[in-house]
């Protein structure tokens, strides 16, 4: 991937490379408890990390390889140690927090670009999580087990079908006219709902709407 040196003022992007002494020096908790993030921005790229409040972080994905999480077989630790900012997860990996975002830094604290397409910045915002594993998630982790939502959209066959398989739900919207102007041909799924490769919990519902004609 190429890198991107931080500019000095960006209304778009990032922040002085002197911000990232500043953050580097001060070590303060930007919160406490688990935040999610997703630099590529795909299904099966979730990372998590969690911070307790006496500064121990645990960095780690869900459905990428590394060391088992106790109770958890799906999810990873990549880091777990004092916190820093930035942190450096592998000899070749540094997050930065800044703000509610993260970011991937090279070996010159550059941020990264490129996971996204050329030009784009290994940047992400930092959400609730609902993939960082807790003790809670440990002992019911039959009951919240995550699944990726199929693609549906356009399925004129088996959209029921697959949504099934997947361990989900189907809830169809039947429309008798007027025909969406985004409909797909006579009893095609489309506008489903969440998006495919959303991460949910296994059971939630998918929705989408299929159209038919009258007789």
């Amino acid at each position: 991937m190429k890198n991107i040196l931080l500019p000095t003022i960006s209304v778009l992007l990032f922040f002085t490379t002197p911000l990232i002494a500043e953050e580097t020096i001060s070590q303060k908790l930007p919160f406490i408890g688990e935040r999610t993030f997703n630099f590529d921005g795909g299904s099966g790229t979730e990372r998590y990390i969690k911070i307790k409040k006496d500064g121990y972080t645990i960095v780690g994905s869900c459905g990428a390889p590394g060391l088992a999480l106790e109770g958890e077989d799906n999810c990873y630790v990549d880091y777990k140690g004092k916190y820093s900012n930035p942190l450096i997860i592998k000899k070749d990996e540094k997050l930065l927090i800044h703000e509610n975002k993260i970011y991937s830094l090279n070996k010159d604290d550059s941020v990264e670009v490129g996971c996204k397409g050329d030009t784009v910045p290994c940047e992400s915002e930092l959400y609730e999580s609902t993939l960082a594993p807790t003790s809670s998630m440990a002992k019911k982790s039959s009951n919240t087990k995550m699944v990726s939502v199929p693609q549906i959209d356009g399925n004129c066959v088996n959209p029921e079908e697959v949504i099934k398989a997947a361990g989900l739900k189907p809830k169809i919207i039947s429309v008798h006219g007027p025909i969406d102007n985004d409909a797909s041909g006579g009893g095609c799924a489309y506008r489903q709902s969440p998006k495919a490769g959303t991460m949910v919990k296994k059971g939630s519902k998918v929705t989408f709407r299929s159209w038919w004609e009258a007789g």
